[in-house]
C-alpha cells in the first residue's frame, strides 16, 4: 500500500511538474515583456470592438489606471456585460457603452457627433474592432467587409475625431495590424475585390490598408502632438477567427483548439502591447512605428511607399464622403511629375483627365518638375433635376398663381412674388458656389438667369396693373344732349381697370407659354451640345 502510494504521489509530481512546467513555458513564450505603474487619470479612452477579446482587456487595463472609457461596440448586449465586468474587476465607475457599428458610416459619423458634443477630450483612440476571413460580405454602403471595417470604418472614425485629438494633445491614435499586412497588396482596380474575392487575400489587404492609413496619418499628424503607431498583439485567441469554416469544425475542436493552447496568447497577453502603444511614456514622441512584443519591428516597403500612401487617403476619404466638392488634395514628390486622378465629386462625373502639356524640368532651382492637366467635368443629372430644374420649375409655377390673386390685394400678392424671388436667388447662388469656377457661361447660368427673369415679369406686370387700375381719375367724355344741358358718362370709353385686366388674362396665358418655347429651345440646344 505504502508502495502505491508512493507511485501515486511520484506521478502525481511528475504530471504536476510537467503541467506546470509548460504553463511557464507557454506564458514566458507567449507574452511581451512589458510592465508599466502608468496612469490615465484625467484622461479619456476610446476601444472599438471592446466587448470581447483584446478590446475589452484593453479597455479593462486602462480602467484599472484610472481612465475614463469609452466601448464603442455594435453589439449593445455584450457590450453592457463587458462595461459591469470591467467596473467589477476595476472598481472603476467611469466606463461607458456607446453603439458604433463599423459596418455602417451612418452609425459611425452618429457616434463621433454625439461623441464630440458631450466628451470633452479624447487622449487614446484604440482602433480594435475587425472582420477576418470572412466570406464575401459587404458594408451598408457597400464596400467589402474586410476592407469597409477593418480600414475604411476606422478611416472614417479617426477623421472624424481628429478634432478633439488635436485639442487634447499629446493623444494617441493606435491601430491594430497583423503581420499578415507583409502579404497584402493594394489594386486599386479592384479595391473592393469585385472581379475576384479571396478571405484570405481580402484580409491581408485589408491589414496592408491599415498599414498604410497609419504611416500616412502619422505623417500629415506631425507637429499637433497627435501619435499614430501601429501594434501587432500577436497570435492570440480570440473571437476574430470565428468565421473561419475549419476553425468551426469538430476536427478543429478535437485537434487544433487544445494545440493552440500551447501557442496562441490570452486575450490579456495580446492586449499588453496594445496598452503599451496607449499609456507607456517613453512613447509619446514616437509615431508611424509598428509596434510588435512591445518594441519597434519592421514595416512592409510597400506601406512606407508616399504615393501610395496619398493615393489610398485620397480613395478612402471619397468611399467614406469625407471631402466635398471643392477640395483637391495635391502631393510633392522629389521625383518626377506622376498623375492620378481618383476623386469623385458627389455633384459631377469625371469624364476624361488629359494631360494638356508634356512634363517639363526646371533645374536651375533644384530640379523641380511641372505637369498641366485638364479635368472634364459634366454635371450629374439626377443632381441638376433634384437639386435646380424641379425647384425652380416649381418656384415658377408658384410666382404664376400670384396672376390670379386679385389686384386690390397688394400685400399678399406682393409677398407671394417678392418671396419667390427671394427664393429662387438663394437656390440660386448655392448651386452656384457648390460648382467649380470657370471663365464662360454655363448652361446653368442661362438657366437661373431666365427663371429670375419669368419671377421679375410678373412684378413688373403687376406694377403696370396697379397703374392702369388707378388711371380712372382723368376727366371723363362731355356728351352733350337735346335739351342743351351738358352730361358728364363714361359710355363708349375703354378705361384703366378693362386694360388691367386684360393684361392680367393675356399674361396668364404668355407666362406659360412662353416658358414652354423657352426650355424646347434650351433643352434641344444644350442636349444636342452635350453629345457632339
Amino acid at each position: 500500500m505504502n508502495s502505491l502510494m508512493k507511485k501515486g504521489l511520484l506521478a502525481a509530481s511528475v504530471v504536476g511538474t510537467v503541467v506546470g512546467g509548460t504553463v511557464l513555458l507557454r506564458d514566458a513564450g507567449t507574452a511581451p515583456k512589458f510592465s508599466t505603474d502608468a496612469r490615465l487619470e484625467g484622461r479619456t479612452v476610446v476601444v472599438t470592438g471592446a466587448n470581447t477579446g483584446i478590446g475589452r482587456e484593453t479597455a479593462l487595463d486602462c480602467a484599472r489606471r484610472g481612465a475614463r472609457v469609452l466601448l464603442a461596440c455594435r453589439d449593445m448586449t455584450k457590450c453592457e456585460e463587458a462595461r459591469k465586468f470591467i467596473v467589477l474587476e476595476t472598481s472603476n465607475k467611469y466606463v461607458y457603452c456607446r453603439h458604433c457599428d463599423l459596418a455602417s458610416q451612418e452609425s459611425i459619423r452618429k457616434f463621433a457627433e454625439a461623441f464630440n458634443k458631450t466628451e470633452p477630450r479624447l487622449d487614446v483612440l484604440v482602433n480594435n474592432a475587425g472582420v477576418m476571413r470572412c466570406p464575401r460580405l459587404v458594408t451598408l454602403e457597400g464596400i467589402e467587409l474586410q476592407l469597409g471595417v477593418n480600414h475604411m470604418g476606422h478611416f472614417l472614425l479617426t477623421n472624424l475625431l481628429l478634432d478633439k485629438l488635436k485639442s487634447s494633445a499629446p493623444s494617441r491614435v493606435v491601430n491594430l495590424v497583423s503581420v499578415a499586412h507583409r502579404r497584402g497588396a493594394i489594386d486599386f482596380k479592384d479595391l473592393n475585390s469585385d472581379k475576384e474575392y479571396s478571405p484570405v487575400e481580402a484580409y491581408n489587404n485589408s491589414q496592408l490598408a491599415n498599414m498604410i492609413f497609419t504611416v500616412e496619418l502619422a505623417r500629415r499628424l506631425k507637429g499637433t502632438g497627435v501619435t499614430c503607431n501601429a501594434v501587432h498583439p500577436g497570435l492570440t485567441a480570440t473571437e476574430l477567427s470565428r468565421h473561419m469554416s475549419f476553425y468551426n469544425s469538430w476536427l478543429a475542436a478535437v485537434v487544433v483548439k487544445p494545440l493552440q493552447w500551447f501557442v496562441l496568447r490570452t486575450p490579456a497577453q495580446g492586449a499588453t502591447a496594445v496598452v503599451y502603444a496607449a499609456a507607456e511614456p517613453s512613447l509619446s514622441e514616437r509615431t508611424g512605428e509598428y509596434i510588435s512584443e512591445c518594441e519597434g519591428t519592421t514595416i512592409a516597403e510597400e506601406a512606407l511607399n508616399e504615393r501610395l500612401g496619398a493615393r489610398l487617403w485620397a480613395t478612402s476619404a471619397r468611399w467614406t464622403d469625407m471631402y466635398t466638392d471643392d477640395v483637391m488634395l495635391v502631393s510633392w514628390h522629389h521625383s518626377g511629375v506622376e498623375l492620378y486622378f481618383d476623386t469623385r465629386p458627389r455633384s459631377f462625373n469625371v469624364d476624361d483627365v488629359r494631360i494638356a502639356e508634356p512634363e517639363v524640368d526646371y533645374t536651375l532651382t533644384g530640379a523641380l518638375s511641372e505637369v498641366s492637366f485638364e479635368v472634364l467635368l459634366t454635371r450629374k443629372v439626377r443632381n441638376s433635376v433634384l437639386s435646380v430644374f424641379v425647384p425652380s420649375f416649381m418656384l415658377i409655377f408658384v410666382s404664376w398663381l400670384s396672376l390670379w390673386v386679385p389686384p386690390e390685394l397688394v400685400p399678399g400678392r406682393m409677398v407671394l412674388v417678392i418671396t419667390t424671388l427671394l427664393t429662387l436667388t438663394g437656390l440660386f447662388n448655392a448651386n452656384v458656389q457648390s460648382m467649380p469656377e470657370v471663365s464662360y457661361v454655363k448652361a446653368l447660368d442661362i438657366w437661373n438667369l431666365t427663371c429670375i427673369v419669368f419671377v421679375l415679369f410678373t412684378i413688373v406686370e403687376y406694377i403696370v396693373v396697379l397703374r392702369l387700375s388707378y388711371t380712372d381719375s382723368s376727366s371723363p367724355q362731355v356728351v352733350p344732349e337735346k335739351n342743351g344741358k351738358a352730361a358728364w358718362t363714361r359710355e363708349g370709353r375703354w378705361t384703366g381697370k378693362d386694360k388691367a385686366a386684360l393684361l392680367e388674362k393675356g399674361s396668364r396665358a404668355f407666362l406659360p407659354v412662353a416658358f414652354f418655347i423657352f426650355n424646347i429651345v434650351y433643352w434641344s440646344y444644350y442636349l444636342n451640345d452635350s453629345q457632339e
